[in-house]
């Protein structure tokens, strides 16, 4: 299989250690694909009879980084222009619970996590027909900044995620904060549409 890989054109590392890392992940508004899309996979135009080309990474630990996700933001769709042209008012003011900012082509939201410890496994970043991105939280711990309040403690994090088509599905069986614990799964439709 690795032979395969190898001639297949692909990307393989086995393990990988950060330590003090800034990672920046970032969709503009008007972008069809992510910053570390466009850098770790195929992007050139689809040849019959091949596969594209996939980055997979067996093992990534983040140790004192910093992870942040800036991603398109928008209104809801069933307001009035009126109702729309408040509620981004009220995003962009510096009293709102969501970091929010205007960029060309829309507005960007900001969610930042800090880890002391986290370990990635099988991530893999590949075009959708070799089934997008994906990747497996081995374990984590963090405070995430999901708003401007007091950030989010997360004492430790299990679970799984996957990037196709702009669809995200997540599987989060261990989620532990400081009073509680919980599980979570879902879909989240990011394409915009």
């Amino acid at each position: 299989s690795r032979l395969g890989t190898f001639f297949g054109g692909d990307v393989v590392i086995n393990a990988l250690v950060l330590y003090e890392s800034e990672v920046l992940l970032y969709r503009m508004p008007d972008d069809s694909l992510w910053n570390y899309q466009a850098v770790l996979q195929d992007t050139t135009p689809d040849v019959p009879g091949q596969r594209g080309r996939a980055t997979i990474l067996h093992a990534m630990r983040l140790v004192n980084g910093v992870v942040t996700v800036r991603l398109p933001w928008e209104p809801a769709a069933d307001v009035s222009d009126a109702e729309r042209a408040e509620e981004i008012e009220a995003a962009l003011s510096d009293t709102s619970r969501l970091a929010v900012e205007s960029v060309p082509g829309g507005y960007l939201r900001t969610i930042v996590a800090r880890t002391p410890d986290a370990l990635v496994e099988a991530l893999t970043v590949a075009p959708a027909e070799r089934g997008g991105t994906y990747l497996r939280i081995a374990r984590a711990v963090a405070e995430v900044d999901f708003y401007r309040d007091a950030p989010i403690r997360v004492n430790a994090m299990e679970g799984e995620l996957s990037l196709q088509e702009g669809v995200m599905r997540y599987a989060l069986p261990r989620l532990d904060l400081p009073d509680s614990r919980l599980t979570s799964s879902g879909v989240l439709d990011l394409s915009g549409e």
